[in-house]
């Protein structure tokens, strides 16, 4: 079975979730390269004292903004503005994993968004960003 059918086995379509929007609602992309070794991008943030993620390693992320027209618009808009990637010309959004509430934003829902990418795509992180691996 290949990554993308497996992919699609875990997670559930994209139109199932095109309609989460609002303030309350976040976005995160796991972004895979489908490679011999499977490898996924993470990031860090940068440390600041007034960011409740300050610091962490996580998939790049970001709340839906009123320009999004959808949660999957949040993923690909924070991803570009993070990573520098653009997800519609390098790669594709394939399925949505299960919501989350984090523990210190519980009233925040966040869809989980997976991504593949065909090629490992040139990166150019934001100030928020301290380091893509």
């Amino acid at each position: 079975m290949d990554l993308l059918t497996r992919i699609r086995c875990i997670t559930r379509p994209l139109d199932a979730v095109a309609k989460n929007a609002g303030a309350d609602r976040a976005a995160v992309a796991l972004i895979i390269h489908d490679s011999e070794d499977l490898d996924a991008l993470f990031v860090r943030r940068v440390a600041n004292a007034s960011d409740p993620w300050s610091g962490q390693i996580a998939f790049p992320r970001g709340r839906f903004e009123h320009q999004d027209n959808s949660i999957i618009d949040t993923a690909i808009r924070e991803t570009r503005e993070e990573t520098g990637i653009d997800l519609l010309s390098k790669g594709r959004l394939v399925g949505a994993l299960d919501e989350v509430r984090p523990i210190n934003k519980s009233n925040l829902v966040v869809t989980p968004l997976v991504a593949l990418v065909r090629d490992k795509p040139a990166m150019r992180p934001s100030p928020e960003i301290e380091e893509a691996f």
